[in-house]
């Protein structure tokens, strides 16, 4: 039935306009029958770019500019702009869209390909592998299209309770025709949406075949898209040289034509742009054969393929609404299908293809672990007859096990059996090891140890190593959960890009915060923007605050946002960004100072965890510093690092002080200093003999000028140099230990503290035993287990 749709699109000297898809039947077709022509292809999409016009990233820019929207806004906006014309519609929204393609074209924003319509004078044009043409398809084309032909004839819909009972009828049926002689090249599951994914992972491990359709798959979340992302802000040259290292060249071809479409800009420019075309970016993964291929909705087939149309629900076809950017109404008025039209046109469209598959199997389930699914409105117009399967155990041991389990344990629980049924179980399975099991973590195989080549570390990472191997692994290996970036990350992006901005000469408040504000504060909820706002004016006070600290000091020059990657060891790298560095040149030394900014006053230091790799934070940016190319031979000398609590939660009442004095008094900065009386007064020349600094929390001097006995974390240069000695070794352990597959579970256990477990998100995945506990003896602390 399909090759005689083919037969009419090849013509000498046509443009055929159809999907890949069916682009590469036709070439197949054309192979086999040894047919040649001069005709030439183009998608729907191609010709409506080349006929009408296309546009690119100045476009985009220029658009959200103009009318103050995100990057998917102003696209929305210009893709929508096909299908307005130059003249008055009577409509605001629709005006305003004919505008602002005036104005695009006046500015020789919209590309255009003035030779298109000589080059079709002499095609004869063909539409196919669409079915019918909307309206303004068939406006453009000026043809109708070749549409399917509908078949009337009898179709049987399996129906199951849920996706597993049908994903396991669905492995039988081509296990039967496997066994049968049918070519698996020959057989295609069509219309599998991502919910099916994880059960065809899990079945193929059960049958033995695959169903396999992965031609493209995304990369955001690879390693070398991590690095790249990372390297934005670099400068082109580094980014580069980090691309040219990469040893997948299909993805290193990839990124490099993306920074290609924007060499004309500064990467800082177009951040959002690059980001944004990161998430659509996918590569090939290796096309097989002799697997069971996923397909698409109108990917043409031969009377010799069997085609597995799964999940046939209510959502076939996908309702259009009129709730799309044009109404129905607009619609109208532009002389295109509105969402009624449509709907008819796309139910006619899938029933006449789904006719003319000789082989076909429809299925769907009532339920998966989330949704419950009516069956397509399609069947009321189709001869049909549901059936419902029978449970078969003929083709997998190791899946039959699991079914009996699961048996066993409803009779356990419930005293509920299928009696003939588990007498068979019975016979063949006995009593199937039931209730006997290891779950303990039993290490990765070599070919896995051998896969981790590299390792990027930053503090956090490495903390969360120290904290426990095995949660290490769930975290950044196996990466179990997924960071959706919610209001507090969005809300500390805000504050940081902010405190940045306040560094810089002539910082506007206002603009700043509107600015990042939009960058980062996107889809926000109700109460998120209640927060956010409330959160603006106690920010503005932190940073009154925070520039009358540096005013105390003698700093001279001060940077926001330092990122810094070290190479530490082969194979092992550690990233970090400083919040804030302070510097003063004195003499030939620079004296230097770091705060990291927090939210809240959770965060804490705690030296005696430091050799145990644990609340190195602080020392990681005096190790990322020191190592840093321009730093790294300046003889730095340190006056201190600290951290500083901004967006604090409200302090105690005390009736003695205002609240703005206990707003200066939680914002002093807590963490090490230097022993040195000189770089002390660099820090916070305001300090007076026998007074406490307002900058540095537990610092005092002396009536007699000598740094008071309460002083807490007083260093000298010695200790400082032996915390970042600290800090490199631990980095080298952590990352020999991740590289060579060590991740044991080994929670740590501070007296009766469970320092790993008790806000571990893993705890329903580890199943941790009291042997695994590694109880710290700290420093002046006795050595007690935890209760267990």
């Amino acid at each position: 039935m399909m090759n005689e749709l083919i037969k009419e699109c090849i013509k000498d000297n046509s443009l055929i306009i159809c999907p890949d898809s069916f682009k590469n039947s036709i070439l197949d077709y054309m192979r086999e029958n040894k047919l040649l022509t001069n005709g030439s292809f183009m998608t729907l999409e191609e010709f409506k770019k080349n006929k009408l016009f296309d546009y690119d990233v100045k476009t985009i820019k220029y658009v959200m500019e103009r009318e103050s929207l995100s990057l998917e806004n102003a696209q929305e906006l210009i893709d929508n702009l096909y299908y307005v014309e130059n003249k008055d519609y009577h409509n605001d929204k629709l005006n305003h869209l004919v505008e602002v393609k005036e104005d695009l074209k006046k500015k020789g924003l919209l590309i255009t390909n003035e030779l298109f319509e000589k080059y079709l004078s002499n095609k004869e044009v063909t539409v196919c592998g669409y079915g019918k043409l909307d309206r303004f398809s068939k406006k453009i084309t000026g043809t109708e299209g070749l549409s399917f032909v509908r078949n009337e004839k009898p179709y049987a819909i399996h129906t199951f309770d849920d996706k597993e009972e049908e994903t396991e009828w669905l492995y039988n049926q081509i296990a039967d025709l496997l066994r049968s002689g049918v070519d698996i090249n020959n057989i295609y599951v069509l219309n599998a949406s991502e919910e099916y994914e994880s059960y065809f992972k899990r079945y193929n491990g059960y049958y033995g075949f695959t169903i396999d359709g992965s031609v493209k798959e995304s990369v955001i979340g690879l390693e070398a898209i991590k690095g790249f992302k990372e390297r934005i802000n670099n400068s082109k040259e580094e980014l580069y040289d980090y691309l040219v290292k990469l040893e997948d060249e299909d993805l290193k071809i990839q990124l490099i034509n993306l920074l290609n479409k924007y060499c004309e800009y500064d990467l800082k420019d177009v951040e959002e742009f690059i980001l944004h075309d990161l998430k659509e970016l996918s590569v090939r993964s290796e096309l097989r054969e002799d697997v069971v291929s996923l397909a698409a909705i109108y990917q043409p087939f031969s009377d010799n393929d069997y085609v597995f149309m799964v999940g046939f629900n209510e959502n076939v076809p996908v309702t259009a609404r009129d709730t799309d950017y044009f109404s129905d109404k607009e619609k109208s008025l532009l002389g295109v299908s509105t969402s009624e039209q449509m709907n008819v046109l796309n139910k006619e469209n899938i029933l006449s293809y789904l006719s003319g598959i000789n082989n076909l199997y429809l299925s769907y389930s009532k339920n998966d672990p989330f949704n419950e699914y009516n069956p397509s409105g399609l069947l009321e117009m189709m001869d049909h007859v549901e059936i419902k399967e029978e449970e078969r155990f003929e083709y997998c041991d190791s899946l039959n096990r699991q079914k009996y389990a699961i048996r066993l344990d409803t009779l356990n629980k419930y005293d509920e059996q299928d009696q003939e049924l588990m007498s068979d179980l019975f016979s063949t399975y006995g009593t199937n090891e039931y209730l006997s099991y290891d779950n303990s973590f039993k290490g990765l195989t070599d070919k896995q140890i051998n896969d981790l080549k590299e390792v990027y570390l930053s503090y956090s990472s490495m903390n969360g190593f120290y904290e426990c191997q095995f949660k290490y692994y769930l975290d950044r290996v196996v990466k179990v959960m997924r960071d959706e970036g919610n209001f507090n990350t969005k809300l500390g992006n805000i504050c940081h890009e902010v405190l940045k901005d306040s560094l810089k000469e002539g910082f506007d408040f206002e603009e700043s915060w509107q600015r990042n504000c939009e960058k980062f504060g996107q889809d926000l909820k109700a109460s998120e923007e209640f927060f956010l706002n409330r959160t603006k004016g106690e920010l503005e006070t932190d940073i009154a605050i925070i520039r009358q600290q540096q005013e105390n000091s003698l700093f001279t020059a001060a940077e926001g946002e330092r990122k810094i990657e070290v190479d530490v060891a082969p194979g092992i790298h550690f990233i970090g960004y400083i919040d804030k560095i302070m510097v003063l040149q004195k003499e030939d030394k620079l004296i230097v100072c770091i705060v990291d900014y927090k939210t809240g006053s959770s965060a804490k230091i705690d030296r005696k965890l430091m050799k145990e790799g644990l609340s190195l934070q602080l020392p990681s940016y005096m190790y990322l510093l020191s190592n840093d190319p321009e730093y790294k031979d300046l003889k730095l000398k340190f006056a201190g690092f600290y951290l500083q609590h901004i967006i604090a939660s409200a302090p105690e009442y005390d009736p003695k002080t205002t609240a703005i004095e206990e707003k200066i008094k939680s914002m002093r900065l807590e963490g090490f200093t230097s022993a040195d009386l000189d770089r002390i007064a660099v820090l916070d020349n305001s300090l007076e003999a026998g007074a406490s600094s307002s900058t540095v929390k537990n610092l005092s001097i002396t009536v007699q000028g000598s740094l008071g006995k309460t002083n807490k974390n007083i260093l000298l240069d010695e200790e400082f140099d032996e915390l970042i000695k600290l800090t490199e070794n631990k980095i080298i352990e952590a990352g020999n230990s991740i590289l060579s597959g060590d991740f044991r579970i080994n929670p740590k256990i501070r007296g009766t503290d469970n320092i790993s477990c008790t806000y571990c998100q893993y705890g329903n995945i580890c199943y941790r035993r009291v042997k695994d506990n590694v109880y710290l003896k700290l420093e002046n602390e006795s050595e007690e287990k935890a209760d267990e």
